[in-house]
């Protein structure tokens, strides 16, 4: 764990991992009073200067494994593991498993026709030790392995809930966007893909409340190629919500969500919308063939998002 938070969210996000973990390994700043807590579990707290999410998590992960560990379990001062859970089997043949996370409803994110909690996000939270890892990015930092790696995605019975970002104000997500425009105006290396920079500069900018400016910057992620096709498509879903939340013409949010159908076919999640608009518009019957088309189709495995509301039964 990096922690730049509170006690109490350490303390909470340490004691739902308990479970799970033999050891524990902090890392914070130099002068931290986190520093002279007492940890709910067996483990130490380290200082080190903040150099960056990225190279600090990269960090956490080399004091872990000098700690002789062969798993490593990442998370953060807003991640709560839920009780009861169990950890699934390890397999020698994988090298990272992604677990699914349920973002906790924020008064910071806009009150769009969906509510966050309906929504899910695989992320690698468990990775083995010593197999080349290290994150990259300047925020929403992503996994990279310098070789193939085996990622498998599995609905753990001890599902990670992510509260917010608990420590997150909207200074803090307009400073993310801040960061994620100098990386995109000047990348350092290939990966993360600028796609996925400029995504998560719309995410930041629609977190901190700059609703009309998230909307510029979705649309151009969502006409941008390469990448992951699936940032496409929710690039074009938010586009829209925000364009309907914002006033903009039934016609334009209508186009907003046809685009993200085109560029997830086989996704239930445009149809779901579409439907949405087509009531609130009074159009019944287009609303209706929606349905129809979301009803038939089967909730993906592995996707970056997923809306399950779009999934359940009329």
């Amino acid at each position: 764990m990096i922690a730049k938070a509170p006690e109490a969210l350490v303390r909470r996000a340490l004691l739902s991992a308990k479970p799970y973990v033999s050891e524990a390994c902090v890392v914070v700043a130099p002068g931290d009073p986190l520093l002279k807590i007492k940890l709910p579990l067996p483990g130490r707290i380290v200082a080190a200067k903040w150099v960056g999410y990225a190279k600090t998590r990269n960090l956490a992960i080399e004091l872990a494994e000098k700690q002789g560990t062969d798993w490593i379990l990442m998370l953060d001062a807003d991640d709560i593991f839920k009780a009861g859970g169990k950890m699934p089997a390890l397999s020698s043949d994988v090298d990272a498993y992604r677990i699914p996370v349920f973002p906790f409803p924020s008064s910071l994110a806009p009150l769009t026709s969906t509510p966050r909690s309906a929504f899910s996000f695989p992320r690698p939270h468990l990775i083995r030790a010593r197999a080349g890892w290290e994150f990259r990015g300047v925020v929403h930092e992503a996994l990279y392995g310098k070789e193939k790696k085996e990622y498998k995605t599995v609905d753990w019975d001890g599902l990670v809930y992510l509260s917010g970002p608990a420590n997150a104000t909207r200074e803090t997500f307009l400073e993310h966007a801040r960061l994620l425009r100098e990386e995109l105006a000047s990348p350092s290396s290939t990966f993360p893909p600028p796609t996925r920079s400029q995504f998560y500069l719309a995410q930041s900018l629609r977190d901190a409340g700059e609703h009309s400016e998230a909307l510029m910057e979705y649309v151009k992620r969502g006409n941008m190629m390469g990448g992951v096709g699936e940032e496409n498509m929710w690039a074009w879903l938010e586009a829209g919500e925000l364009a309907w939340r914002l006033n903009f013409p039934w016609e334009c949010v209508e186009s907003f969500f046809k685009y993200a159908e085109t560029w997830g076919p086989t996704r239930a999640e445009p149809n779901h919308r579409l439907a949405k608009l087509y009531r609130a518009w009074g159009k019944e019957e287009r609303a209706r063939e929606e349905e129809a088309k979301r009803v038939k189709k089967s909730k993906p495995e592995g996707a970056i998002f997923v809306d399950h509301s779009a999934y359940s039964l009329p």
